[in-house]
Order: C-alpha cells, then structure tokens, then sequence
C-alpha cells in the first residue's frame, strides 16, 4: 500500500517516520501533528499555509497550518531543519468570524415568518402578502403568546405545505397528503413560520464569512426554526452547531473546503465489526452512567411566558393585596390606567408599589393615597415557577430505582432560551430519550494490514458492532473520535471510540415522533367531553375551550406511561374547571379568569389507571 504522504503549500515535504498523529472527534476541530525536516533549508513552513495527507492519490486529511515549532540537530549556520507542526482542519475559518453584521453595525437577525388568517371551513392559512413557498415546504405555526393556536394545528410540528398558492396554503402531515383539519381560527395573532435551518447556515456563510473559500452545496434543509437573533459573542461556528442541534444533524468542512450540513445517519463506516472479525484488536467496552438523565427541568425565557392579569378595587383602608399566583416577574401595575413605578420589597425604595418575587403579595408604598372604591389597581405578572417546566420518565425512574435501591431519579437542567414552554417540554423528552439509557462506549484499534479501509474512518459515521465476548449485541454506534497515527512512515494505525447512536437522536426526530400520532381537539361545553383508546406509553393530547363551567373527562383510563396534555383555553366566562375520577385530583386546578389565556396540564398514566400531573399547570406561549 502506498506510504502516507505530507504536502505543506502544495508541495510534498519529508515527514520524520512515526511523528504523524491525526486527532478527530464529534464537537471538536480535527488536528494533524507532524514533524517535517529538510536537509538543505530549502523551505519553512509558515502559518496559515494549507497542510495536506495523502494516501498516494487519496486526500485523507486537509486543513492549514496553525503551529510552527522550528527545530536544528546543529548549532552553529544549520541547515538541516526540522519543523513540528500543527494543522487544524477547515472549520477554523468560522471558529474565528462573528455573527455580527459588519457594514451595518448590528447583530445578524434572521426570520421568515408571517402574520396569517385561517379559514376552518376551507382548512386554507392564508398570509399577509406573498408567502413564496411551493408545495412540499416544511413550516411550522405559532400564536401569540396570550392567544390560542388555530385549533387542529400543533406549534410543535413540522407540517407540509400543500395546495400553495400566492398567499394561501394548507398544510399536511405528510409531504403531498391530505389537509389537516382546521376546527377553528384561534385567538390574537397566528404566525406561519417558514425559517429553515439551513438557509441560515447558507445566509450566515454570505452575511459573517464573507469570502472564506467555503461551499455550501451540500446544505440540506433541516429544520424550521423561529426567529434567530445572535450578538456578537456568538461565532459563526457556535451558530451552526446550534442550528444542527435542534435539526438533529452535523456539520463538517470536508478536505476540499465543502461544508456539509446533513443529517446525523448521513454517513456509514466502511465496515463493520464482529465477534469472529479479524480486522480489529484492544476492544474494550465502557458502561457509564455519568450522565444519565431521566427528569428534565427545562429553564425558559421569561418573555416566552404568558402572563396573569389581575384586577382589585379600592376599600378607603387596604394598602395590600394577594394574588392568585405567586409572583415570579412583574411586568406591569397600574392605578385607573396609569402605570405606576414598582420594585422589589425590600430591595429598594421611592415607588409606588411592591412586590416580592416568590410570594403573592403586592404592598402600596406609605407614601401613595390610599386606594377607594372609585380606584381599579390592575396587576399584570408572570407566575413564579412558570420558566421552568418539569418532565419525567416515570417508567425509566421505577425501574432505575428497582435495581439501584434508590429513588431512581437523575434530574437534570437545562436552558433553553428562545423557545417557549411547549417546545421546551419537547426537548426535555428527547433529552430524556436520548440519555436515560446507560452508556455503551467501545474503543478499539486496526490498522491498514488488517482492514485495507480503516483510513476511511471518521467522527460522525455509524458503524454496526457486535461481540457476543463483551456481551455487546449487534447494533448501530456513532464514532465519536479517531485518531491516526503513522507506523514508520509506512501504513497508518487507526484508533476509534464509538457510542451507542441512540443516544443521538435528534429533537425535531424525535418530537415529530412523539406528537405526531393521535393527536385530537374538542371545543367541550358544561358537559362535554372526549374519548378514545389508551395504547400504554401513548401520547393524546386534548384542545379545549370553555364555553361553561367544566368537567374535564379522561379520553381514556390510562396505563402505566401513557401521557396525556390538556390544553384549556378560558372563554368569556369567566369559567372554572374541575377533572373526573380518572384524574389524580392532588393539583392545582386554578385557571387564568382573561378570556383567550391558554393554560396546559401536562400528565401521566400509572398502574392505578389514574392519570397524575406530572408538574404545576402552566400559562402557554405556543411558539
């Protein structure tokens, strides 16, 4: 086989046998160490130069020269030189570029959204002005934070684009399938949200890496994303991580400058492993779990929350009042409808009222008239509490605490800025889904003298694996590092580690899957109600607005796992809201009196086939 061959600038250079050491892992920039020599001084590498791995004609590694380390084996005039060098791979080019728009000083914002009417009788979206999507697109919907969505749409998926005309649309499930079923138009404004993850990476190549020597033809789509707005911390490579992580795909910069943007199953080792294989050796397994998680607190922006409205009238003698909800963000107080100034209890003086994050007291300062009966003070605040949704694998957290004699439960927490409550509580389940499971990692070496295609290896394919000796089943695992290193200049060892691809599933992958299925909506009077058929582990979910005082009846009595979401919209009543027997009754039933609030009940289905909440109901900003 051909010996490995180093070239600096384009011209091939003498690599010192057994200095070569390729490093590549997921998340990480690939880096080539080597130490190179000339007998004559005939040249000096410089940084910033392109350094190169050939295979004979085979490009194996390409990127630029990052470290010169020069180096003489005399003292005096030398002429024989040796270099050790660094070479990082292409990405580099966006590690160091800024998301920042340089010629009009500000940050790069990008979205594709526009306001729209739905009409329930035709199932037809229609936009203000000229959408510009063809049949096939992928969209999303959302609403105002203190509106209801259309009902029969879910912000949470990803729908199809079909019957598309100028400014009108429907949408599907499916790529050229039916019309979902509009039942009504919502409340406030309804957004149809066209942004593609990929544009913006193609966007972002143009607008903050302007003239990086970069193609982009293999960008795929991804997925759609809300409005994006990055300042100028951000790098144009943290960026695109972002944007692959919640499209569930990977992003790399090929040998010849190409940036791939494709999903995480876009590639496939070269081969495969097996018990009886001999093209392997040093295989070792690692069980962990270091970083299992089987609850999840999903931390959101407060601007993502709906808010609480609360309305009190004067009594000649009252200078406090209590609220509802305790208070985790005041946005507003008013006194017959002047704003008034307002501060934290304690923290500071000299304003008209107060409040205490954490309690539901809101206090009038001594020096302001005492409120009459004339007097309408009006409290607008965020529920404490309400930036973090919780959700649990109940099943994984029984069954976690069977074998290790505990509780079972590993929380984690996590920030999820820009999204709202819905979407959060999405990637919270796949979070769960991906890191629940106990670790598999295998390492093992090979070589060229053992697997002629071992050199193919890189970060990001999957490779199928099996050793009945270390009690691994056969199954699919993401590499996640390779390393390479030169065996006296002539053939090249190769190094891998390797872990369960499961743990990888995408969010987008995985929320489509979750809430694709079985969707249903009712608007339900005094005694109305909703049924269907529990599939243990399912997932329903209920839309329901009021029209009446109302008993919200179980679609079916649950088994142990299944989960349910109960979307009540407030009519104009204002209405009240009980559950029945089916439901666990040890929650807050407590719903916002303003007509058009939406709040939802997140719940789960145990072995008594009741169904328990999972966490405190919460105000919804569908985004």
């Amino acid at each position: 086989m051909p010996d490995p061959i180093v070239k600096i600038g384009g011209t091939t250079v003498e690599a010192v046998p057994g200095t070569l050491n390729v490093s590549a892992s997921l998340g990480n920039r690939a880096t080539l160490d080597v130490v190179v020599q000339s007998a004559n001084a005939s040249f000096r590498p410089t940084c910033g130069q392109d350094i190169e791995l050939f295979e004979g004609a085979s490009k194996l590694w390409a990127g630029s020269v990052d470290e010169v380390n020069e180096m003489s084996l005399t003292e005096a005039a030398p002429t024989f030189r040796r270099y050790a060098l660094r070479g990082v791979t292409w990405e580099q080019y966006l590690d160091r570029r800024y998301c920042w728009d340089v010629a009009n000083g500000r940050p790069l914002r990008y979205s594709r959204n526009f306001l729209l009417t739905a009409d329930p009788s035709t199932d037809t979206l229609t936009t203000v002005g000229s959408h510009g999507l063809s049949n096939g697109d992928r969209v999303k919907v959302r609403a105002h934070a203190n509106g209801a969505l259309c009902g029969g749409l879910d912000s949470t998926i990803e729908y199809y684009v079909v019957s598309a005309g100028t400014s009108t649309l429907k949408l599907s499930l499916t790529s050229g399938g039916a019309a979902v079923n509009i039942i009504d138009a919502g409340t406030l404004e309804q957004v149809l949200v066209a942004n593609r993850a990929g544009d913006v990476v193609k966007a972002l190549l143009v607008d903050a890496a302007t003239s990086e020597p970069l193609g982009d033809t293999n960008v795929a789509k991804g997925a759609v994303v809300d409005t994006i707005l990055w300042n100028e911390e951000t790098s144009v490579a943290e960026a695109i991580s972002q944007l692959a992580e919640v499209s569930g795909f990977q992003w790399w910069i090929d040998e010849e400058r190409e940036l791939y943007f494709q999903p995480r199953t876009f590639t496939t080792a070269p081969f495969s492993l097996s018990s009886s294989g001999g093209n392997y050796r040093n295989l070792s397994v690692r069980r962990t779990r270091e970083d299992k998680v089987n609850a999840a607190l999903m931390r959101v922006d407060w601007d993502q929350i709906g808010y609480e409205e609360e309305t009190f009238t004067g009594n000649g003698s009252a200078t406090s009042w209590t609220l509802a909800y305790r208070v985790g963000q005041m946005i507003s107080v008013s006194v017959n409808g002047e704003k008034k100034e307002f501060a934290v209890w304690l923290a500071e003086s000299d304003r008209a009222y107060y409040y205490e994050e954490g309690t539901a007291t809101i206090r009038q300062d001594p020096d302001e008239a005492v409120l009459t009966t004339s007097d309408t003070l009006v409290v607008t605040y965020r529920k404490f509490g309400a930036n973090v949704i919780y959700t649990d694998d109940s099943a994984d957290i029984s069954s976690t605490a069977t074998a290790e004699g505990n509780s079972g439960i590993y929380q984690g927490v996590f920030e999820r800025p820009g999204i709202g409550q819905a979407q959060a509580l999405a990637d919270g389940n796949a979070i769960i889904a991906e890191r629940k499971r106990i670790v598999n990692e295998i390492s093992y070496e090979t070589d060229q003298q053992v697997e002629a295609t071992a050199h193919s290896l890189r970060p990001g394919q999957l490779q199928t694996i099996a050793n009945s000796y270390f009690n691994v089943s056969s199954g699919t695992y993401l590499i996640r590092q390779v390393s390479i290193t030169d065996v006296g200049g002539q053939w090249l060892r190769i190094g891998v580690k390797a872990i369960d691809a499961t743990r990888y599933i995408g969010v987008v992958d995985y929320w489509k899957s979750f809430a694709g299925g079985g969707r249903t909506a009712s608007t339900i009077g005094a005694a109305g109600a909703v049924s269907g058929v529990g599939t243990g582990g399912g997932s329903t979910s209920l839309e329901i607005t009021l029209s009446a005082n109302t008993t919200i009846a179980s679609p079916y009595t649950p088994s142990a796992g299944d989960v349910l979401y109960v979307y009540i919209t407030q009519g104009a009543g204002p209405y009240t809201i009980s559950f029945d027997a089916d439901f666990n009754t040890d929650f807050d039933t407590n719903i916002p009196a303003k007509s058009g609030a939406v709040t939802a009940f997140h719940f789960r289905g145990r072995s008594d086939g009741k169904w328990w909440a999972v966490c405190a109901p919460y105000s919804v900003n569908f985004d």
